[in-house]
């Protein structure tokens, strides 16, 4: 696994203190499916052992479940977030402007939508 670039770390310390600070659902989107299982792990490194109550590592159901309530779920595509909701869409800098188009719905009924761009377009 490629270690992150400052600025993408930074982008999941934030999805990861929304999550377990504030109770958000917060969803980590990469381009493909291979890109999920380094960048769950490496989520699962920088959350606070104390903070998490279940972490679900089956494949294509990959997410973090926080104390305060808050999740973290993560996507292969785009096509695989149709139809859950979030408070925070984290999407690697890669995808187009219309993929993103393409995303934007699951924020799209909170009241604390946020969404965080990562800084690696490496990843996939």
């Amino acid at each position: 696994m490629q270690s992150s670039s400052l600025p993408e770390k930074k982008s999941l310390i934030e999805a990861i203190r929304l999550a377990a600070g504030f109770g958000r659902r917060v969803a980590i989107v990469v381009p493909r499916r291979k890109g999920v299982k380094p960048l769950f792990r490496e989520v699962e490194n920088l959350a606070q052992p104390a903070l998490v109550r279940f972490a679900y590592r089956t494949n294509g159901m990959e997410r973090i479940i926080f104390r305060s309530g808050g999740q973290i779920r993560f996507f292969g595509s785009g096509d695989r977030i149709r139809g859950y909701s979030c408070d925070v869409l984290v999407a690697n800098e890669a995808f187009t402007d219309d993929q993103m188009k393409g995303l934007l719905p699951a924020i799209a009924t909170s009241e604390h939508r946020q969404v965080i761009r990562l800084g690696n377009s490496e990843r996939e």
